[in-house]
């Protein structure tokens, strides 16, 4: 490639993840893979492990908003091979909290937690803290889909009792807390019924 064909392909890739960044950050869900692909292609063969790293996180991000897991699956664990040389923890960070979305989403409560953790230890090992109360939350929904109510509540309770809490999240809590609420009805019910029956 000529001199400036390079610098075209990196001007390209580098609008190319910029254009990406703004979209998420404007909670923009979109499915085009067209807007992430000149940074794919050009970071895939200049190795900025970073600047890689960040275009398959988005890259997964446009197949999840597509419901396309299995390709998603695979650019996150494309991004995740990177992770160990990475300087970016807080893309780090939100990378696991993705595939712990993805988890979620496939009903694979397990694994959901096991990555909601290992963001949430990025995030403090990093002094992140614009994260802490959400990936509080998708722990006590990996806990509660593990059917693990009482530490699933006991987040939910120590989430809903900060003051600077956001009204989003509170909102999103407090539905969790009538969730879990509902669950231990049902059971006591199940429990009143199978004792009116036979004592």
């Amino acid at each position: 490639d000529s001199i400036d064909d390079m610098n075209n392909s990196e001007l390209k890739a580098q609008y190319s993840l910029l254009l990406a960044m703004a979209l998420d950050k404007n909670g923009v869900d979109t499915t085009d893979r067209a807007i992430i692909e000149p940074a794919i292609q050009y970071y895939q063969k200049h190795r900025t492990v970073d600047s890689r790293m960040k275009a398959l996180y988005y890259q997964g991000i446009a197949y999840l908003n597509g419901g396309e897991f299995d390709n998603a699956i695979v650019s996150f664990s494309a991004a995740e091979e990177l992770v160990s040389k990475s300087s970016d923890m807080r893309y780090v960070g939100l990378l696991y909290s993705r595939i712990s979305d993805l988890y979620n989403l496939s009903h694979n409560s397990a694994d959901e937690l096991k990555y909601v953790n290992l963001a949430a230890d990025v995030f403090a090992e990093n002094g992140i803290d614009k994260y802490k109360y959400t990936t509080l939350l998708r722990k006590g929904e990996a806990l509660m889909g593990l059917n693990k109510y009482d530490e699933a509540e006991g987040i939910f309770m120590a989430i809903i009792d900060n003051p600077t809490l956001s009204e989003g999240i509170r909102r999103t809590v407090f539905s969790s807390i009538l969730s879990v609420i509902s669950i231990y009805l049902v059971i006591w019910n199940v429990i009143l019924t199978i004792e009116f029956m036979y004592f």
